[in-house]
């Protein structure tokens, strides 16, 4: 996940690319664009390709804003 620091902010900035796609859920609101600073309790998902067309789904929930280790993963599925 690329994430991007700004002060004290933890921040998604790229939603899309060629081999992914990000939604945030935040409060209840869902985001897929943009620029959002993520906070603790903040529900990240990823969708992820490779090139030879292996499919990864993950599940993040954000569990502070430090640097390092700040979310714990609560689904992986890799898909062959």
């Amino acid at each position: 996940m690329r994430q991007k620091r700004n002060g004290n902010e933890l921040k998604i900035t790229c939603f899309v690319g060629k081999f992914k796609s990000i939604k945030v859920i935040s409060k209840d609101i869902q985001y897929s664009s943009g620029s959002i600073a993520l906070k603790k309790g903040d529900n990240v998902y990823i969708a992820r390709t490779t090139k030879d067309d292996c499919i990864f789904f993950i599940h993040y929930e954000i569990n502070s804003t430090d640097e390092e280790n700040n979310c714990k993963i609560i689904y992986f599925k890799k898909n062959i």
